[in-house]
């Protein structure tokens, strides 16, 4: 049995998120799924490094699927994508070892979490970040994004925690650009991106970090409140949870 790794680029606007659901087809591993079983005449099933919420986005997804046949793996990219729709595109097809997992193998995920700050707002932007109400402070978002650095119980940074089994979690690094866009390597007026690297993150866990920072950098935080959020806290104490059109999967990380 082979084992291909696809590399996944998608807008999340349209859609109900990754995963398959059973009251609708319109996700982005379904509509997937039903072009690889199109394409190879196989049942198969795909796995993702992750999975996206509705209206969240990837520049770099990464997800595994195994068939019988040896694929041409330039042919069968350039075939699975005249079948996708227009905004979702395979970027890479790649045999890899057996043993591969897209989610289990995975030694890390990036994120980036973008901030609209220009007045008025870029119209042209609105479908990829978020406008909070008002221009926070990149001073306090960095003190606050300092202080979740590290391991900690992110329990109060989940939605349902109660349902997740191991609410502890490492975030290697937070680092917030302004005016610079990390997902396309440029200067970009008005935006803020909060770039996230950890080990994995829980459900919602993102969008409540960024929604948080966002908080503390409109002065509604203090260092302390954060400390108090990792140190037993609850979901009521947290901030916000930033809306999903604003977060990018950048990329899972392998160690091959």
């Amino acid at each position: 049995m082979n084992n291909y790794r696809l590399t996944i680029q998608y807008d999340g606007s349209r859609y109900n998120g990754w995963q398959r659901l059973n009251d609708t087809d319109n996700t982005i591993e379904q509509i997937l799924t039903d072009a690889i079983i199109k394409s190879t005449s196989e049942k198969t099933k795909l796995i993702g490094s992750g999975r996206t919420d509705a209206g969240v986005h990837a520049l770099a997804q990464t997800a595994n699927f195994r068939c019988r046949q040896r694929l041409d793996e330039m042919h069968f990219t350039e075939e699975l994508n005249s079948m996708l729709p227009e905004d979702i595109r395979v970027n890479l097809t790649k045999r890899v070892p057996p043993d591969f997992h897209s989610r289990h193998s995975a030694t890390g995920k990036y994120y980036v979490y973008r901030i609209e700050t220009s007045e008025p707002a870029n119209p042209f932007r609105r479908r990829y970040s978020w406008k909070p109400d008002g221009i926070p402070d990149v001073k306090l978002m960095c003190e606050a994004a300092q202080r979740m650095i590290g391991e900690h119980d992110f329990k109060a940074f989940c939605t349902d925690a109660k349902l997740m089994p191991y609410t502890v979690k490492t975030v290697y690094d937070i680092n917030i650009h302004k005016d610079y866009s990390c997902l396309w390597n440029r200067e970009e007026p008005g935006i803020i991106e909060l770039e996230f690297h950890g080990s994995g993150f829980l459900y919602n866990m993102v969008r409540i970090m960024a929604g948080t920072i966002v908080d503390a950098g409109l002065g509604r935080f203090s260092p302390a409140d954060i400390d108090a959020m990792l140190n037993g806290g609850t979901r009521s104490m947290s901030g916000q949870l930033a809306p999903a059109k604003g977060l990018f999967l950048k990329k899972a990380e392998y160690s091959y």
